[in-house]
């Protein structure tokens, strides 16, 4: 089984019962963090735009607690009840435990906000810890004679203070903000199916490699659950093949020579498909209308803008939106291999040109020459503007820049590999057009500069 993902608002994990393994620090959150979470509802409630607050994932996993009592109740099930898979899954959801993962920090900063702004247990889930068991019962009732205890308990009533304080003043605001929190705040719930725990956890945390947008998309896209037709066998086939072709996606992504021809360095991100996501995202490529002005803006903007789509249809066609992210990447492939378009469209990128206003027009153009010809040639003469000026410009000690000149220098070397690689197509040697790369990824990573030309040290150039 592949594993599930979903977004579950705050009142939807009521009754459920959390659990958090050993391996797991205990909490730690500041009053800061805590500070900046009650702010970012605070601002969410205030720009009143409807939509939700989206809150980091939670990542779980499911164990049945098999007790005497859950082993009577299964038996009791009749297999002649219409409604067996149903109740059995009741059963089971009545006697599971949710393993967290990843998230408890904020899992259990939200558990004492709802302590504090409501008395009932009917909003509320419970947690409980497997090295610290009485941690618990002190969250149940915070008291500031146990504080200094341990560690954790000095935590929880830090943030309970702050938390406390907070609303200080705030009397007639609490009702809003307990049912913006119950009904419009949600986690991005990611259930681990057949994966173990501990190696998750360690990737996620000790690796420092966050669930990334790209992470939880794929999740979407191999979700059981989200293809259209019932034949397992099927459905197995697409997911191994969107599986496939994500990864060789990913691989061709991570090479330089092809990554810094379309962007500039300091991409932080550890996996670069988010990149075209975001472009998908950025374009409204999917064509989703009302969805799209309420899906936020912060990091997991990405993620729920396709969690939008996946959730607008029934069936969502799977073929369809995964091919929308194919051609993209087959149009960089088509970019990365053609002689004039790799060099310029390389040199529009390395002068601040983004990426996606030259695919959107390329996705207006006729031919691939009237596209080189009426936008590509523009756009570098836009940029060679500045070359053509009379008027030397001069830095800060009055030393001429000679950096002025270096977008002309750069494209001088691009066109110079442009024609010897012209050269090379016409020989009939090469029935394939086989031509050299300018290599965009060292020309950024080796920060190359012009002394070579002229240098600062000696050989000032003073006769025309």
């Amino acid at each position: 089984m592949s594993n599930k993902i979903e977004l579950k608002s705050i009142s939807e994990l009521s009754g459920m019962k959390f659990f958090i393994p050993d391996y797991q620090r205990g909490y730690r959150w500041t009053k800061e963090l805590v500070k900046d979470l009650l702010d970012d509802i605070d601002e969410f409630i205030k720009k009143k735009q409807g939509g939700f607050y989206c809150i980091q994932p939670l990542v779980v996993k499911k164990n049945i607690i098999e007790s005497e009592e859950y082993c009577k109740k299964l038996k009791e099930l009749s297999h002649e009840d219409n409604n067996l898979i149903e109740r059995t899954e009741k059963l089971i959801d009545e006697y599971s435990q949710w393993e967290v993962i990843d998230g408890q920090q904020r899992l259990t900063t939200i558990f004492i906000l709802l302590k504090y702004l409501c008395s009932d247990k009917e909003n509320k889930y419970s947690i409980e810890y497997e090295t610290r068991k009485d941690s618990s019962i002190f969250l149940e009732k915070i008291d500031e004679t146990q504080k200094g205890k341990n560690i954790d308990y000095h935590h929880i009533y830090e943030a309970n203070l702050k938390i406390s304080k907070w609303f200080e003043g705030k009397e007639d605001y609490k009702k809003e903000f307990l049912e913006t929190l119950l009904k419009n705040v949600k986690f991005i719930w990611y259930e681990s199916v057949n994966e173990d725990p501990i190696k998750v956890f360690t990737r996620l945390n000790i690796g420092k490699i966050s669930l990334t947008n790209s992470e939880l998309i794929k999740a979407l896209f191999l979700n059981k659950s989200n293809f259209k037709t019932s034949d397992l066998q099927r459905i197995r086939l697409q997911q191994q093949e969107i599986a496939s072709e994500w990864d060789k996606i990913e691989y061709r992504l991570q090479s330089d020579e092809f990554w810094l021809f379309l962007n500039e360095k300091g991409y932080d991100k550890p996996t670069r498909i988010d990149f075209i996501l975001d472009l998908i995202c950025e374009k409204n490529t999917l064509k989703l209308k009302e969805e799209y002005n309420t899906i936020g803006d912060d990091e997991y903007r990405t993620f729920r803008y396709f969690y939008a789509w996946f959730k607008k249809e029934e069936k969502p066609n799977i073929t369809e939106c995964w091919g929308k992210i194919k051609t993209i990447f087959q149009t960089f492939n088509e970019w990365f291999n053609d002689l004039e378009l790799y060099h310029y469209i390389g040199f529009l990128v390395e002068q601040g040109d983004k990426t996606t206003n030259i695919l959107e027009k390329w996705e207006e153009k006729g031919t691939k020459q009237q596209f080189v010809q009426y936008y590509i040639k523009d756009r570098i003469n836009n940029k060679l503007e500045k070359c053509y000026n009379l008027e030397q410009e001069y830095d800060s000690e009055g030393k001429p820049q000679k950096t002025q000149c270096r977008p002309l220098l750069l494209l001088h070397n691009i066109q110079t590999v442009i024609n010897q690689g012209k050269e090379l197509i016409k020989n009939e040697k090469y029935k394939l057009p086989v031509f050299y790369k300018f290599p965009f990824h060292l020309f950024k990573n080796e920060v190359w500069n012009i002394e070579h030309i002229a240098s600062n040290t000696d050989n000032s150039l003073e006769n025309e």
